[in-house]
């Protein structure tokens, strides 16, 4: 690790640096190559590159993910501004970011999002470049990815030095004999220095090449290459990545020592371009093999995850990365990396079949439900919503919730946006939040967390409140009505109770009775208007947490009865009760007022044959007042 603690150098003095590795410019290189296909695979985004910074300009030395690109306008580049910090620039949504919003690369192709890119420091100190990944939606890295990235940095800024030093060690011997050179590049290969990464014999005949017949040049270089390759070793094998190489001309198939473990083989296996394929479980052999016949026609690079099928019989998923490479237009050679990608898979397909049953059941709720980014953007919206707004999703998606609710509604919102912004989770109702129904809503805005003590956006959950309907149609008679809730009152409940049992039978009913707690001493001063509305609003709760076939009742001044048909044990009874009291616990919004409150709950559930359904009622009463009471 360089230490990078002095005064930070200059941009003379960092160019100075930055010419004197001699890379500007130069062809592909498959150790850097490789460290791109490994930064890719590890962090699991579609492109990566390695970028340095000269005066007017950002190279890019080795990339994936953007075949044929060499070079950009450096005030057009996300790189220049990681240059400018020892640390990880990372930026999970550059698009939001006011610094890159307007960037080129930001608002056209590729079209980032998503980047991370980790400085590439000397030893003198100079920041000479980047290695980045780039993703085209909005993520995060985790610790291990971050990890890995900055790894590879590392790995990258000591080849670039290496590569350096022997250039420098071949201007000190120019009059070096190449056929030597070959020779110890061989004995070099021999030693299986360049076995376990795609670090070939090709790559180590240039390096020791360049340091021309100086057996302290071929100390220097043996060493570097030995460094890098332990490095890459290391890095692969914590990321689960492997590499591979294929001479065309020879058609000879090299694979790392992590490649051969995915595969299950050992060392003494040859592996081929058949066997290769023959891994492959057989609805993925077809895809591979016209990705490879795309990559030879046309150099089209390829990234696919596919079905294979170890040596041990194993069936697992893996990423399948690769590229041509071409000289003088000509394929020679291919290289690429391989991860085992199983356990991803498996989370990937479980979080999709757990997304669509959540889509099918957010979708059957009697509810507006939607989601509103940091950035108060609406992203989903239910069915329910899209007819409240009595507009087509695909003409409210991605406009701001400004647009959607309406200018007045939306400002008369803004404090409950700025609570659940902070990371409140927000219960109110309000008279009017529909565009066709003048009746009340129960509105929850439930912060969603991006991560730990940053808020990214808030999901809505909304709901008309109305008077409480016993079963779907039927008719509620005034004589049967509470004035003040509009729930039943005790002939109501009376009605009710005795339909229940002549339909149904008491063996499924379940009764609870609740009692709210009185009012704070300082709410009195407010008047009687704010208890009553305080009862209304605790009635509308009520309400909304029973189906329609239920009932709801106010038996007393702060007591209610709510019934509940159909229950098939007692725990279900219970798990309502406790919604009960949570729902009383939330504060109030009344006028300018937040009311705290509370409620104790009575339960009781099912009749034995020939009881009368006023034996639940006092049950569920008795323990209301008893010690059991909840």
């Amino acid at each position: 690790m360089h230490d990078c603690a002095a005064a930070p150098l200059s941009e003379a003095q960092r160019l100075s640096s930055l010419h004197a590795l001699g890379v500007l410019d130069s062809e592909p290189e498959e150790i850097f190559d490789a460290i791109v296909q490994m930064a890719a695979g590890a962090c699991g985004t579609p492109i990566a590159l390695l970028t340095l910074i000269d005066v007017q300009r950002q190279w890019v030395k080795a990339q994936v993910g953007m075949p044929g690109i060499t070079e950009t306008a450096r005030d057009a580049s996300l790189c220049n501004h990681a240059v400018l910090s020892d640390r990880l620039l990372l930026v999970p949504d550059a698009a939001a970011d006011l610094r890159f919003g307007d960037k080129p690369s930001v608002r056209g192709p590729p079209y980032v999002r998503f980047y991370a890119g980790a400085p590439l420091v000397l030893a003198d100190g100079a920041r000479v470049g980047a290695l980045c990944v780039v993703d085209r939606s909005p993520r995060q890295l985790d610790p291990v990815q971050i990890d890995a990235l900055q790894s590879l940095a590392r790995i990258a800024t000591q080849a670039l030095e290496m590569r350096g030093a022997l250039l420098r060690e071949q201007a000190r011997s120019a009059d070096a004999v190449p056929r030597q050179a070959a020779a110890r590049a061989q004995a070099l290969a021999e030693r299986g220095l360049c076995a376990d990464a795609p670090v070939d014999d090709q790559l180590a005949y240039a390096l020791l090449h360049r340091a021309g017949d100086s057996t302290g040049g071929r100390a220097r270089a043996e060493e570097a290459l030995r460094t890098s390759q332990q490095f890459l070793s290391q890095a692969g094998h914590v990321a689960g990545i492997g590499g591979w190489a294929l001479d065309l001309g020879t058609e000879r198939l090299t694979w790392s020592e992590q490649t051969r473990r995915i595969h299950e083989v050992d060392d003494a296996f040859v592996p081929t371009v058949d066997h290769a394929i023959d891994f492959y479980a057989p609805e993925s052999r077809a895809a591979i093999r016209e990705a490879i016949d795309a990559g030879m026609r046309a150099a089209h690079p390829w990234d696919l995850e596919l079905r294979l099928v170890t040596a041990k019989g194993r069936a697992i998923w893996v990423r399948a990365v690769g590229e041509v490479v071409c000289e003088d237009g000509q394929p020679v050679r291919m290289l690429g990396a391989f991860q085992d990608v199983t356990e991803r898979k498996g989370l990937e397909q479980l979080v999709a079949r757990q997304g669509a049953t959540l889509r099918a059941v957010v979708e059957a709720v009697p509810a507006n439900v939607s989601v509103v980014d940091r950035h108060g953007v609406l992203q989903f919206a239910n069915g329910n919503f899209e007819r409240w707004c009595g507009a087509p999703r695909t003409e409210i998606l991605g406009r701001p919730l400004a647009d959607v609710l309406g200018r007045v509604e939306y400002e008369r919102s803004l404090p409950w946006f700025e609570r659940v912004a902070a990371g409140e989770t927000v219960s109110f109702e309000t008279e009017c939040v529909g565009r066709r129904d003048s009746a009340p809503w129960a509105v929850t805005y439930i912060p969603l967390w991006n991560e730990p003590g940053r808020t990214d956006g808030f999901v809505q959950v909304a709901h008309a409140v109305r008077q409480h309907r016993i079963e779907a149609g039927r008719p509620m008679p005034a004589s049967q009505r509470d004035p003040l809730t509009g729930l039943l009152n005790r002939a109501g409940l009376v009605a009710y109770m005795e339909r229940q049992m002549a339909e149904n039978g008491g063996a499924t009913l379940a009764v609870l009775c609740i009692e709210l707690a009185p009012p704070a001493p300082g709410l009195a001063r407010h008047g009687p208007a704010v208890r009553d509305r305080l009862l209304q609003l605790f009635a509308q709760r009520l309400g909304g947490l029973v189906r329609p076939r239920d009932a709801v009742a106010r038996l007393g001044r702060s007591t209610f009865a709510v019934v509940l048909a159909g229950i098939a044990d007692a725990l279900h009874a219970g798990a309502v009760a406790d919604k009960v009291s949570a729902a009383a616990q939330d504060p109030f919004e009344i006028e300018s007022l937040r009311v705290a409150s509370a409620a104790r709950v009575g339960v009781a559930w099912g009749l034995k044959p020939g009881q009368p359904w006023t034996s639940l009622l006092t049950r569920a009463d008795a323990l209301l007042h008893g010690a059991l009471g909840r």
